[in-house]
């Protein structure tokens, strides 16, 4: 049972009773108390507070993600490495998949043991292809939550070459004048 009692002044409106409620650290999950209260305004009146009903759960694991590091950009063909912490934000331990996903497509799993309260960093690796060309999304997901982000996939250098002008007769002996023109269609430099 708890009781209140309100010195001063009550004017119109809403008055807020916030108690705090110990558990006993031996109660059960599943177990429930009744908390009633009544608060006395003045020597005459009494304010009886509606009964409410407090349910035990048991303790839980729940496991966060967080990408905490990555390639931002990789040429095709190159490793794209994607670090994540995992933290069982829960106060109970357990044990989950943690998995690795490129565009929705999963890469590795991991499984994951954490008391609650507990945290492990994890490192993964992809090798890009062209195929992932112009950009790929890397996820890290644990069954509670998931974390991703855009890694640009850029194309190697490559090169055309176009002849702009050659000399048409040449006297064996002489030297040659060429004229071109060379033209990286890649994304990045040499």
């Amino acid at each position: 049972v708890l009781d209140g009692v309100l010195d001063g002044y009550l004017g119109p409106g809403n008055l807020e009773f916030v108690y705090d409620v110990a558990v006993p650290t031996d109660a059960a999950a599943g177990t429930t108390y009744t908390l009633e209260g009544a608060a006395q305004v003045d020597s005459n009146d009494t304010v009886r507070m509606n009964d409410s009903q407090l349910v035990v759960t048991p303790p839980t694991s729940e496991f966060d993600v967080n990408i905490t590091a990555t390639t931002d950009e990789a040429l095709a063909g190159e490793d794209v490495t994607v670090e994540a912490v995992v933290t069982n934000t829960g106060d109970a331990a357990g044990e989950q998949d943690v998995r690795f996903s490129v565009d929705g497509t999963e890469q590795a799993t991991d499984r994951v043991r954490l008391a609650g309260g507990a945290s492990e960093q994890l490192s993964f690796d992809y090798r890009t292809e062209e195929t992932d060309q112009p950009e790929i999304t890397v996820g890290v997901s644990s069954e509670n939550r998931t974390a991703s982000r855009m890694v640009s996939v850029l194309a190697p250098a490559a090169f055309e070459v176009t002849l702009d002008s050659v000399d048409s007769t040449v006297v064996a002996g002489e030297t040659v004048s060429v004229e071109a023109t060379v033209r990286n269609t890649g994304e990045t430099a040499t």
